[in-house]
């Protein structure tokens, strides 16, 4: 027989409408919480994650500029330019090198040029002088005109403007012709028409004729194997709108243009002068205060860079954000010109 207990029916109860309501609301408090911390994390890895992405741009950027601008005005065991005798015809017009003559090694600009794919307001800076580690003469020509020999596979091809140097001095020309016997390559520097298969290296374009010429052929010296032959360079880096759209720091090597580092939006260059013999810095000024001779006494390089993220909304509400909340940094380095400290 079923038998209806009372007091236990009455000790059965459930939530009420206000207790469901108050479990709600800490719930959604504690959740709330939650969301705001995994929010709060979020934003700080992606500030750290892209500060790291900047940090690094600016210190691969640095040492680009770092390494070429030490090397700039480099001419082998010849210290002194001026010792180096000119041979290359610059009236014609395919030879780009016409500043070898104008009394600067390393040269710059503030552009302002609206027509160019330089951003304008950017720093650009053009650094000269012979690349790489150079090969020997191998054996003593007969009279100063004579071919220079030199072992094969050197990477010399014709029409490479090159130097020629000792420790006393040395010649800029034009490669006309490297044929030899086997083992050797003959460099030779004939006057006159040269032409050259495609690449021309000199020009940094693909004309398969190149109109550079050797105005004369007779060095000042016969050379003997102590003499290296070096590729001349001219390097320059400036700002331009990169692949993706963003700013970059571009380098240009003999005419031929290269993106380095993307995000790269400015570079302010000022240039340490040393007017006097004691290879100081007496001032520091930027390119369109430095004109003519005064290019030769450039000692030190000071760079800034300023370097922004990628992506926009990084830094949020923060005193002094641009309009697009990019992070920003900036980087300034002041580097030696080695080749020219006493």
């Amino acid at each position: 027989m079923f038998h209806y207990d009372r007091c236990s029916h009455q000790r059965q109860k459930g939530f009420t409408l206000v207790e469901m309501m108050v479990a709600v609301l800490i719930s959604m408090l504690l959740l709330g919480g939650i969301i705001q911390i995994f929010l709060s994390n979020k934003q700080t890895y992606r500030t750290l994650e892209t500060l790291s992405h900047v940090q690094e741009s600016g210190r691969f950027a640095m040492e680009f500029l770092n390494k070429d601008i030490r090397m700039a005005d480099f001419w082998g065991c010849q210290t002194d330019s001026s010792n180096i005798r000119t041979h290359v015809d610059f009236t014609t017009t395919d030879v780009v090198y016409n500043d070898w003559n104008s009394g600067g090694l390393i040269g710059a600009d503030n552009n302002s040029d609206a027509s160019d794919d330089i951003i304008d307001g950017t720093d650009s800076v053009t650094l000269r002088g012979a690349f790489g580690s150079g090969v020997f003469v191998v054996q003593v020509p007969a009279t100063p005109a004579a071919a220079l020999k030199v072992s094969d596979s050197n990477g010399l091809i014709d029409g490479d403007l090159v130097v020629l140097t000792d420790c006393e001095m040395g010649e800029f020309f034009v490669i006309t012709d490297t044929t030899g016997p086997s083992g050797f390559d003959n460099i030779g520097h004939n006057e006159g028409n040269n032409s050259c298969s495609s690449p021309c290296t000199y020009s940094g374009n693909a004309s398969s004729t190149a109109l550079a010429q050797n105005s004369s052929k007779t060095f000042q010296k016969i050379y003997g194997e102590d003499a290296t032959i070096m590729k001349y360079g001219e390097i320059t880096y400036n700002i331009k709108t990169g692949a993706s759209g963003e700013p970059a720091l571009f380098k240009s090597f003999n005419g031929l243009s290269l993106e380095l580092v993307s995000g790269i939006e400015d570079m302010q260059i000022f240039y340490g002068v040393d007017s006097g013999p004691d290879g100081n810095v007496d001032y520091y000024a930027d390119a369109s205060s430095i004109t003519g001779a005064t290019w030769d006494d450039v000692v030190t390089v000071r760079v800034t860079l300023s370097v922004r993220s990628p992506n926009q909304k990084v830094v949020i509400d923060q005193a002094g954000a641009s309009s697009d909340n990019r992070l920003r940094k900036t980087f300034t380095g002041t580097i030696a010109v080695r080749n020219r400290l006493n």
